[in-house]
């Protein structure tokens, strides 16, 4: 008598075929009007657009690139930007002064043209109580000097 169970576990232990693997190219992952609109009118970021499609940033890279989308610079947009400067604030779409902001600049600039350094600047808004924009801490030199240099590129 021949036993069944061990010449079945043999031919799946040791099979005796070969595996063929077809790749399928279909239609392109993003049609070319379907991607200008998003990116180009929808104003979406790259990031969203793989998001929706769950794709990865570099598949859609790779599509705008293929179809010779030009690329948006950085921060072209000012829904793009996540946070608005000191002195600005976000009113529905679009960024307005923030007086209170803007008199403290005022106050900065004068402090910086009377020959303080951004430490004493930091310094007099701390004593001056003068709030912040987070509201927890104090001034900083660095975020004087930062505001100081955006000012002065205008």
């Amino acid at each position: 008598m021949v036993d069944q169970t061990d010449q079945y576990a043999e031919s799946v232990l040791n099979p005796r075929f070969s595996m063929i693997s077809e790749v399928y190219i279909g239609k392109p992952y993003f049609e070319e009007d379907v991607l200008k609109k998003k990116y180009l009118i929808e104003k979406l970021s790259i990031r969203q657009i793989a998001e929706e499609f769950s794709s990865s940033k570099s598949t859609v890279l790779k599509y705008l690139q293929l179809y010779k989308i030009k690329f948006k610079k950085r921060g072209s947009s000012e829904l793009a930007k996540p946070n608005p400067a000191y002195g600005e604030r976000r009113y529905g779409n679009k960024l307005i002064k923030n007086q209170k902001e803007v008199e403290v600049i005022d106050l900065i600039l004068k402090l910086h043209k009377s020959g303080q350094s951004y430490r004493a600047i930091a310094r007099t808004l701390n004593k001056m109580e003068v709030p912040t924009r987070i509201r927890n801490g104090g001034w900083h030199h660095e975020v004087v000097r930062s505001i100081l240099i955006r000012v002065e590129k205008k």
